[in-house]
């Protein structure tokens, strides 16, 4: 039953099964109480466990089960039928410092979506304060997002009030998060926060796409390949469907370039070449994820403004 207009929002499948006792602690931790945690379970059979032991959080379970993308749509759905105003955002193999609630609600009431700072976790290797180390431009964050992006789905906290309600992600979306505050972003005048002082502990496992390190590899240059196609791709027709025209031909733009870059790394020489000139280059101008797949146009810009 729901008790709060704030909701956290997960989903949780059996990948994510060990790592829940860190995810549920973090939330019992929170130094405020005041939220419900809306749970939309894909496939873990005794769920009921965790309504026994975490007593003092208030579990609404839904179970749903298809693709990431549709359980994703469906758990965001279900907020907005619920009618919560803020709605916060954690993936379930994740943890969270005990301010994420307090302070995330405290900034959404003078701003309209907040993305707070990364811990990137594995097998208790920690790299603290990932954005404030590798991000040049947190204050420009809107700009950003065509290229790259740092909105995760365990980083984010919304109004309910600047979501789209008939809204829908496709399956052939493959960061789901990327797109789904591209299209917030790209469509409305909204007021955005960097939370620099709350922290998601992100952890990388076998089932994550990013990663400890930012170097670029054959195997994450082909996964970039096919994230920046298929994000551009649906934004194309998502621009197309609101009107939005003049976005519809930068991301029109955007696929041209991926796919004139897919076709020359083809070449076995000219994809060892590209790889080692973005790894020169890269703490120069990374700017969020994806933002390692360089064009073929912006990597001779980069490599002009180096010389």
């Amino acid at each position: 039953m729901k008790k709060s207009d704030i909701v956290f929002l997960t989903t949780i499948f059996p990948a994510v099964k060990n790592f829940l006792p860190d995810f549920f602690d973090s939330l019992e931790s929170q130094t405020s109480k005041d939220f419900d945690l809306l749970v939309i379970n894909d496939g873990v059979s005794d769920f009921s466990f965790y309504d026994e032991k975490y007593p003092n959080l208030n579990i609404i379970e839904y179970k749903f089960s298809q693709s990431p993308a549709k359980n994703r749509e469906y758990g965001i759905k279900k907020c907005i039928e619920l009618n919560y105003e803020y709605i916060i955002f954690g993936d379930s193999d994740d943890f969270f410092s005990k301010n994420r609630i307090e302070n995330s609600i405290k900034a959404l009431r003078f701003n309209d979506l907040v993305v707070n700072e990364l811990n990137i976790y594995s097998s208790g290797e920690c790299i603290n304060n990932f954005f404030a180390k590798n991000l040049k431009k947190t204050h420009l964050l809107r700009g950003e997002i065509i290229d790259s992006n740092i909105f995760g789905f365990s980083n984010i906290a919304l109004r309910k009030s600047i979501i789209n309600v008939d809204f829908s992600f496709s399956n052939k979306l493959i960061a789901v998060d990327w797109f789904f505050v591209s299209s917030l972003l790209i469509k409305e005048k909204i007021n955005i926060s960097f939370l620099k002082d709350v922290y998601t502990y992100y952890r990388q496992h076998d089932n994550n796409l990013i990663g400890m390190s930012l170097f670029l590899t054959k195997k994450k240059l082909n996964l970039g390949l096919n994230v920046k196609q298929s994000q551009y791709t649906q934004m194309i027709k998502y621009c197309r469907k609101n009107k939005l025209n003049s976005d519809e031909q930068i991301f029109k733009r955007k696929l041209y370039q991926i796919l004139k870059l897919r076709e020359k790394l083809e070449e076995p020489l000219f994809e060892n070449q590209y790889l080692k000139r973005v790894n020169v280059l890269i703490n120069d101008f990374f700017s969020g994820w994806w933002s390692e797949i360089l064009t073929i146009e912006d990597l001779y810009e980069y490599e002009k403004l180096k010389k």
